[in-house]
């Protein structure tokens, strides 16, 4: 996991980082990614799911924020999107590798108190 504070600026570092070390999964937060930034251009091996939360303030001169994760082929991953909140920066991740235990990870870039509050809210409903 790293804080790129954009990753469009580092593409090189970034795509070192994914092919040359073969990790599972990268988590990555003030990723300063938006709508027009392809999964092509993050991952142009097609190695990794790509799921992302970017940011969506679109006023003029606004940047930063957003958070994603490159989870491997190999993994089956599932982003939880009825766990996005609009007044939150957070990303929660649902990744399934055979034969090990399903496993949520989150990517949170809010305050720590509302974090929390939220993670208490995904492990009731994951207990469901």
């Amino acid at each position: 996991m790293f804080n790129a504070q954009s990753v469009v600026n580092k593409l090189r570092e970034l795509h070192h980082i994914l092919y040359a070390n073969n990790y599972d999964i990268v988590f990555i937060t003030e990723s300063w990614l938006h709508a027009d930034i392809g999964m092509g251009l993050l991952d142009p091996e097609s190695v990794y799911h790509v799921v992302r939360k970017d940011r969506t303030d679109t006023r003029t001169g606004v940047r930063g924020g957003g958070v994603c994760a490159f989870v491997n082929v190999i993994c089956l991953s599932l982003k939880l999107t009825s766990l996005m909140f609009i007044v939150l920066l957070s990303l929660f991740v649902l990744i399934c590798c055979a034969p090990i235990t399903d496993c949520v990870f989150s990517l949170c870039t809010d305050h720590p108190i509302t974090t929390m509050l939220l993670i208490n809210i995904l492990a009731c409903w994951l207990t469901v």
